[in-house]
């Protein structure tokens, strides 16, 4: 499979010239997740999905962040368990919010524990609406994960350690058979996207790499960026262009590189995070 590579122009400059304006046509995503005090990644995903331009976001998290989180806004509270996590009990809630939705988001924060899990497969199991999970929800469902890769519409969002770990649990075997890592990347989601009905974004030092429809796109990236960022991004232009997921997740690609290179301190606050997203997507439109 031929590896696309961006550099200083988008590949699929369509993609931003043609992006929705309007807020009732630009999607509604809602993110789950939190864990007791926990929150950063589900936090850093709802800015970026915002800065990257979504119609209407919003969170649902456990009722053990209540009294940290009361006074912010988009945030539905649900039934938590005993550790602080989702709770079993807090699906009919989540479902009720889904119905007005286009997409779900799990970036992480979560839990391992059973209930949690029951949960989570439970709600993939309820709806058929697009489907985005993070490294932390692919681990919650390792031992059931034909419940997400065989379904349609579903984009995995992790970094590459997750992307790795998920491929063990699929039993997709790693063979590194050129010296080029990225090659070795390659030809790892060319093997998911075999194996699975799904999509894929991922990051590591060498780039970011978008996986879909059988086709294989890198973006050099000169930074990194807190978790949640990536994956919140990218979820917008994966929901906006559900047709073209490639392309989709291609540029979005260049987009995280092109604000990643902008960040010039070290451990940005969201807010300069927030505004080189925004530049980005401004100045290649």
């Amino acid at each position: 499979m031929q590896l696309l590579k961006q550099s200083d122009k988008p590949l699929f400059g369509d993609i931003l010239w043609n992006k929705p304006l309007s807020r009732s046509g630009s999607g509604r995503l809602l993110i789950v997740g939190g864990h007791k005090s926990q929150f950063n990644i589900c936090q850093n995903a709802y800015m970026a999905a915002v800065a990257a331009g979504i119609g209407e976001c919003n969170l649902i998290m456990p009722d053990s962040l209540y009294s940290l989180l009361k006074h912010a806004p988009h945030i539905t509270f649900v039934p938590s368990n005993a550790s602080g996590a989702l709770g079993k009990a807090a699906l009919a809630d989540i479902l009720e919010q889904v119905s007005g939705c286009d997409g779900i988001m799990l970036p992480g924060n979560l839990s391992t524990n059973s209930e949690t899990t029951t949960l989570i497969e439970s709600l993939i199991r309820e709806t058929g609406k697009p489907l985005i999970l993070g490294a932390e929800a692919l681990r919650s469902i390792a031992f059931n994960l034909k419940l997400a890769t065989a379904r349609p519409k579903t984009l995995v969002a992790a970094e590459m350690p997750g992307i790795f770990d998920f491929a063990n649990s699929l039993k997709v075997a790693v063979s590194f058979k050129h010296q080029d890592s990225i090659l070795n990347m390659s030809d790892l989601f060319e093997k998911l996207m075999d194996e699975t009905n799904c999509d894929y974004l991922s990051w590591s030092g060498a780039g970011l790499i978008a996986a879909a429809s059988k086709q294989c796109s890198l973006s050099a990236i000169a930074g990194e960026l807190p978790p949640g960022w990536y994956e919140g991004a990218a979820t917008v232009f994966w929901l906006q262009y559900q047709s073209q997921p490639f392309e989709a997740l291609t540029t979005a690609g260049f987009i995280l590189a092109q604000a990643a290179g902008e960040i010039k301190t070290d451990n940005p606050p969201s807010a300069e995070i927030e505004q080189a997203l925004r530049w980005a997507i401004k100045t290649y439109s």
